[in-house]
């Protein structure tokens, strides 16, 4: 039995199972959203309240993974942009090796990108033969260009915008300006195509949302098709409701309600520099990337700060 935990910049999940003949056979599948990177831009830190809530799932987890006899030390846990960026990020994950167990490894870019697409490629054997992900975090969004007979890893970029920081921004009222920002300052036409393979938690409960499911499941979800035009409708819908009404017409969404709409327009926007016609879904990720690895190349770890 394996186990990885994903601490993301809005989220934290846990994975467990057995993998064998290239086949992943799971176990357990849990997420919790935890607001980590809420207000980064601002004050550079992760935040008390973020740190404390990921406290608490971590403890949550290390129970969950005692009950099928499996160590801290056998769990291989990874940290992505909010954590490369905090100034406290080190006292974070000193905490967390002292109290729980859990020794946190910091992912550099080209990390946090390649194990998202190992993952994405276990998890679909209709992927074409090269690939196009979008990886949208809290703090940060992915773009991946892979090959998945056999699987390549051939480039990606790092564009420092996710759900977390397009709702800071939306709330600031500079969205526009600092998407257009991004945009501009990062050179994206190289991952240029017409279909395009959408993971993370925003994309895969945008996917829920759009497809009105009362309660989140990965298996009504995982590789449906949204054409770009529905997809723009439904997210230009999305800005026109209020919080509450978005909350009431899609339960679905949960915790991800205070990101939701942030998350939406920073897919729409990258979605339309792509040029894409299709967002495919895929409910793997960078869990089941380091999962089936089982260890952290030096190559791919970043320094704490």
């Amino acid at each position: 039995m394996k186990a990885s935990i994903d601490i993301g910049s809005n989220s934290i999940l846990l994975l467990a199972g057995e993998y064998e003949n290239a086949r992943f056979f799971e176990s357990v599948n849990m997420a919790r959203v935890t607001g980590l990177a809420r207000g980064i831009d601002k004050t550079g830190e992760l935040s008390v309240e973020g740190m404390k809530s990921s406290f608490e799932v971590l403890k949550e987890y290390k129970g969950k993974l005692d009950s099928l006899g499996i160590t801290p030390q056998e769990t291989l846990v990874t940290a992505t942009e909010a954590s490369r960026v905090a100034k406290n990020f080190s006292q974070f994950s000193a905490k967390v090796k002292a109290e729980l167990g859990f020794k946190i490894n910091l992912l550099n870019a080209k990390g946090e990108a390649y194990f998202c697409a190992k993952g994405v490629n276990l998890g679909d054997e209709s992927l074409f033969e090269d690939s196009v992900l979008i990886d949208l975090g809290g703090a940060s969004t992915e773009l991946i260009y892979f090959g998945s007979k056999p699987f390549s890893f051939k480039r990606f970029v790092s564009l420092p915008v996710g759900s977390v920081r397009a709702s800071d921004w939306i709330k600031e009222g500079s969205f526009d300006k600092n998407m257009n920002t991004v945009l501009e300052n990062f050179d994206v036409n190289k991952f240029r195509s017409d279909e395009v393979i959408g993971v993370a938690g925003t994309i895969t409960s945008l996917a829920a949302m759009m497809l009105e499911l009362s309660q989140y499941s990965d298996k009504k979800v995982m590789g449906k098709i949204f054409e770009m035009q529905f997809l723009e409708r439904f997210v230009k819908k999305l800005e026109a409701m209020s919080v509450k009404e978005i909350e009431a017409t899609f339960p679905v969404v949960g915790k991800r309600l205070s990101t939701i709409v942030g998350g939406s327009k920073v897919t729409l926007e990258i979605c339309k520099k792509l040029k894409m016609e299709k967002l495919f879904i895929s409910t793997y990720g960078l869990r089941f990337g380091t999962i089936i690895e089982d260890e952290v190349d030096p190559k791919f770890l970043q320094d704490e700060k």
